[in-house]
């Protein structure tokens, strides 16, 4: 089975990231984590689904974050908690079973990426989809070619 850690996990229609993500890979467990997320555990399908009303970041705290709708992002909005990224990707990882990293966080992923570089949480992933965001493709480049594992594009 497998873990998917799900930044970004839309609750819009026509969006849903969790269904996808459930269809895809049909993970045991699987992490939806959002400021605007619904908190709680559900099932779907035959994964459990753990949603969790906060936005990644590389620490816990607090960040300003502009609500947007779908375009949400971390900016000089009112403040909301942070959970520690590196922190989820180890307790996940801490199953024994691979662990697939979905990031759409609205030009987030570049910091939360190289976060888990820097902690070397990143070796802990077996897979990374990830929405870029902006037009930084040195940047991106870079990341990608560090991660020891598949990168896919995400929309």
């Amino acid at each position: 089975m497998t873990v998917v850690i799900d930044v970004g996990c839309a609750e819009y229609p026509g969006a849903e990231s969790v269904r996808q993500l459930v269809e895809r890979f049909k993970p045991s467990l699987l992490y939806g984590i959002d400021p605007a997320a619904t908190p709680g555990t559900t099932w779907v399908n035959d994964t459990r689904v753990i949603r969790l009303r906060a936005a990644a970041w590389t620490e816990i705290g607090e960040v300003g974050f502009d609500v947007n709708g779908m375009c949400s992002k971390i900016g000089n909005g009112p403040p909301v908690s942070t959970l520690d990224l590196a922190l989820i990707v180890r307790r996940a990882a801490a199953r024994n079973q691979p662990v697939i990293l979905k990031l759409d966080c609205e030009g987030a992923e570049y910091e939360l990426l190289e976060y888990l570089l820097e902690t070397g949480d990143a070796d802990h992933l077996d897979k990374v989809l990830v929405e870029w965001h902006g037009h930084e493709a040195e940047r991106r480049d870079a990341i990608t070619a560090r991660l020891n594992c598949p990168v896919e594009g995400w929309q």
